[in-house]
């Protein structure tokens, strides 16, 4: 038996392209980083529902990348 992964939309729809950008990533590039296809990160970036571990994948992404920078 498989668990409904649950799924949210960002509150801005930019919000995978400007988390993307600000880390200087491609869509590839950050496609490898979440273990996904370029592919899903161009439809999240186009408005597709983004899985809740996905959201908080590129949010501890982005707070690693702050703490860096």
């Amino acid at each position: 038996m498989s668990r409904a992964v649950p799924v949210i939309q960002a509150p801005d729809p930019d919000f995978v392209r400007d988390a993307r950008e600000r880390l200087g990533l491609t869509q590839d590039e950050l496609a490898a980083r979440l273990g996904l296809d370029r592919k899903t990160i161009n439809r999240y970036e186009n408005g597709w529902p983004i899985p809740e571990r996905s959201r908080l994948a590129i949010q501890q992404l982005l707070a690693l990348h702050d703490k860096t920078t």
